[in-house]
């Protein structure tokens, strides 16, 4: 009878592992570096598909390169210059640049800049009205 058991648990197993797993979106792993646990269904995994789309159209990168550039930003903010920022801060920030206008701008070099203006002190706000300015933008 144990025996029967192990063997029907270690089916159970291999058919669990043999399904494919459900793959986590990029808008909901943003939500979760961001917040730490979110639901499926929570309204900042909304707000982060609507932002990746609309940097999506506006920058050269694709949603991917978008959502792994955001998060090297923060992560080296947070490292190397002691600074706490979301997320969705510096992707509505970034998005608010150009306002959704396709550009041949580079979501890269805009990440730079925004942290070489950190790190000379400035807050988000005034760092992404720095950006504007150098486009000649608001």
């Amino acid at each position: 009878m144990k025996k029967q058991l192990l063997i029907g648990i270690a089916v159970l197993l291999v058919v669990a592992y043999a399904m494919p797993q459900k793959k986590n979106s990029l808008e909901f792993m943003l939500a979760t570096i961001d917040k730490g646990y979110v639901s499926r269904d929570d309204i900042l995994i909304v707000r982060f598909r609507n932002l990746l789309e609309q940097l999506d159209r506006t920058f050269k990168e694709n949603k991917t390169q978008i959502s792994d550039m955001t998060v090297g930003t923060q992560k080296i903010l947070k490292e190397e210059v002691g600074i706490k920022e979301s997320l969705l801060n510096i992707m509505v920030g970034m998005n608010s640049i150009f306002l959704g206008r396709k550009t041949i701008q580079s979501y890269a070099e805009f990440c730079a800049s925004y942290l070489a203006l950190r790190q000379s002190g400035q807050s988000h706000r005034d760092a992404i009205a720095g950006l504007k300015a150098m486009m000649n933008i608001g």
